[in-house]
């Protein structure tokens, strides 16, 4: 293993070392106890760990590396983007509303993480997009996500470019229509970094909660860590996203750049860049993802006991129909319709999603503001959001 991204190690640095291999332990464990697929499909892992001195809670997991295509968005319902890293996120922000009472501290009707906490998120990969664009490495080479403004067409010529926000990953050969336009996990990861992870709904319920660190497996020397730096991809300031005519808009927000932690041994078995799928040992796979037959079912794992098998090209339960009519009653539980529903009960509205959403000003501001930072933005979906 290889140190953290940064250039000196925090006072705390050897204590993290003890612990994340619990995080790995408690990570792999989950999905041994909870995975029935194929043994020859890869899939992607992600977690999201409380973590204090002594302890690691698994609070959510996921699995997956597919998105529901664009046909099927029309369904405002479904879960759009099924890779790991979002429902272990999704999961996490169910977590939040079960345990408001027990981890948190309550201060003028906005509940904060105790500070004896860290956020800690485990990705078996580097997540898709920005992070993987290394041209110098035969295993990640060129990431599948493209380029929003190329969504609908292939370019002919990859371009390395910063500034360009991505769609989640394809094959080549997928139709137009069953290509998910929802931001790559690099994309939403740097986003997290300044909103938080806990999304517009639960910011006007607590105040925002950012990733201490980030735990990726990975087995090159190149960093990752400009995929995820807004500063470094925006070539703004900080003033540019936090700050109008010099004043601060809202003490709630921040910059929080976790610290990247790079693991090496021992690695997730289902990933195709482990090092038991190369011909030999410690040679580059020269397979890309072309190659690699992905599963199709993504689990859902939140803290004590709750657990989801979801159809990763539908993003609906496992085993329902495609066209069932009755798609509210078995809709996945990190669906925005079931967390909104979640939302309602510890805050009354009469509004929409839509509308409940808007409440949430300087965060939607300061999201608008990002977006002008970029050259590209993820189609509009607020059609998909006028429900209660």
């Amino acid at each position: 293993m290889i140190p953290p991204d940064n250039k000196t190690f925090p006072q705390h640095y050897t204590y993290f070392m003890n612990i994340y291999k619990q995080i790995k332990y408690k990570t792999f464990e989950k999905f041994d106890e909870l995975d029935d697929s194929n043994p020859n499909e890869m899939t992607v892992i992600a977690s999201i760990s409380l973590v204090d001195e002594n302890n690691v809670i698994l609070c959510s997991f996921g699995s997956g590396s597919k998105g529901v295509g664009k046909k099927d968005l029309q369904n405002s319902y479904r879960l759009h983007s099924c890779h790991a890293e979002v429902i272990a996120k999704r999961g996490f922000q169910i977590w939040i509303y079960q345990n408001l009472e027990k981890y948190f501290v309550k201060n003028n009707q906005i509940y904060e993480l105790d500070k004896r906490f860290k956020i800690a998120m485990y990705i078996s990969q580097p997540p898709c997009g920005e992070c993987q664009i290394i041209p110098q490495s035969q295993i990640y080479g060129l990431s599948a996500a493209k380029p929003l403004e190329y969504f609908e067409t292939d370019m002919p010529n990859f371009i390395i470019d910063p500034k360009r926000l991505r769609s989640i990953p394809c094959k080549l050969e997928t139709p137009i229509d069953n290509r998910c336009p929802s931001f790559c996990c690099s994309d939403k990861i740097m986003l997290w970094t300044v909103l938080g992870i806990q999304g517009s709904l639960l910011s006007q319920i607590i105040k925002p909660i950012y990733l201490d660190y980030i735990i990726i497996e990975y087995r090159e020397q190149y960093s990752i860590k400009n995929g995820i730096n807004i500063l470094k991809r925006s070539n703004c300031q900080i003033q540019d996203i936090l700050y109008i005519n010099q004043r601060r808009i809202s003490n709630k927000f921040k910059l929080k750049i976790p610290k990247i932690i790079y693991t090496r041994k021992k690695l997730f078995k289902k990933s195709p860049y482990n090092e038991i799928q190369d011909n030999l040992t410690n040679k580059r796979v020269k397979q890309t993802n072309q190659d690699v037959k992905f599963n199709s079912k993504s689990i859902l794992f939140v803290e004590p006991s709750h657990v989801e098998k979801i159809n990763s090209q539908t993003g609906l339960t496992w085993g329902m129909a495609n066209k069932s009519q009755h798609i509210i009653k078995f809709l996945p539980q990190i669906t925005k319709y079931k967390l909104f529903q979640l939302f309602k009960q510890h805050q009354d509205t009469k509004l929409t999603y839509y509308e409940q959403k808007q409440q949430s000003r300087k965060y939607h501001f300061i999201k608008n503001r990002i977006q002008n930072l970029f050259r590209e933005w993820t189609q509009d979906k607020s059609h998909f959001e006028q429900f209660q």
